[in-house]
């Protein structure tokens, strides 16, 4: 698998300094699920979480349909360089994060007390 360095950030955005950070922030700009990034390129939806987490980095064919879908250019998802998400989108997203920190409180089971 091809192995990205990462770059120093750009002034005021944390997102931008991974493949892994960028895809993450397009997707969150795009307003897309894990799960729908995973059927445009074909994938599972623990891959895209492992590619967001730069634990492993898509091949050269899945960031062309990465940038097709996130409409961006493949140059920025590489290097930070060239066509991002839009301007409407905020450099940091702060709804996406605040809505899964709450999903993830209000999904999770109940503790059993003592009997």
């Amino acid at each position: 698998m091809p192995y990205f360095e990462p770059r120093t950030p750009a002034a005021g955005t944390d997102f931008d300094d991974t493949l892994g950070g960028r895809l993450s922030h397009a997707r969150d700009c795009a307003g897309l699920t894990l799960e729908a990034v995973a059927r445009g390129v074909d994938m599972h939806s623990a891959t895209i979480r492992y590619w967001e987490a730069d634990r492993a980095a898509p091949s050269l064919a899945s960031i062309r349909k990465l940038a097709a879908i996130l409409g961006v250019s493949q140059l920025w998802l590489l290097t930070g360089e060239g066509e991002g998400p839009g301007h409407g989108c905020p450099d940091t997203p702060i709804l996406p994060l605040v809505s899964r920190d709450f999903s993830r409180k209000l999904h999770r089971r109940p503790r059993r007390t003592g009997a």
